[in-house]
């Protein structure tokens, strides 16, 4: 195996399917952010449309056609993000992710459907110490 190949072995996400959760979300952080560090970014901080105020004084999202090169770039590192979290999901971890629109939202709703909420987590640890208690 030459080194090119080493390479792109590590950059090649695994495909989760609702095992092994941890091992896939600390590959994928790193694949995200040597895809490119400010894609992680977005998963970290969102991403939000921008928005325009109407004629009615309302806040609406801005057409694409009359975005800022920056808004063009930010809104492309969603993208990169969402599209890396999309490809390396099987299609049942897929169903709960696909309606997201951020990278955001999609690995914050993968968080919770595999680890759970704070309070999921909190009553899983009083289980597991009454049980310790109780050896």
């Amino acid at each position: 195996m030459n080194s090119s190949t080493t390479a792109n072995s590590f950059l090649k996400p695994l495909v989760f399917d609702g095992t092994n959760y941890p091992l896939w979300k600390t590959r994928m952080c790193f694949i995200v952010k040597v895809m490119d560090e400010r894609a992680w970014q977005s998963i970290l901080t969102d991403w939000t449309a921008p928005k325009i105020v109407d004629k009615n004084g309302d806040y609406i999202i801005k057409p694409e056609t009359t975005w800022t090169t920056e808004e063009a770039q930010i809104s492309n590192f969603n993208a990169k993000a969402i599209n890396a979290i999309f490809s390396s999901v099987d299609m049942r971890m897929f169903s709960p992710i696909s309606y997201c629109i951020t990278a955001k939202d999609a690995w914050d709703t993968l968080k919770e459907h595999c680890e759970g909420s704070e309070s999921v987590k909190r009553t899983r640890m009083r289980l597991l110490n009454s049980k310790f208690e109780n050896l």
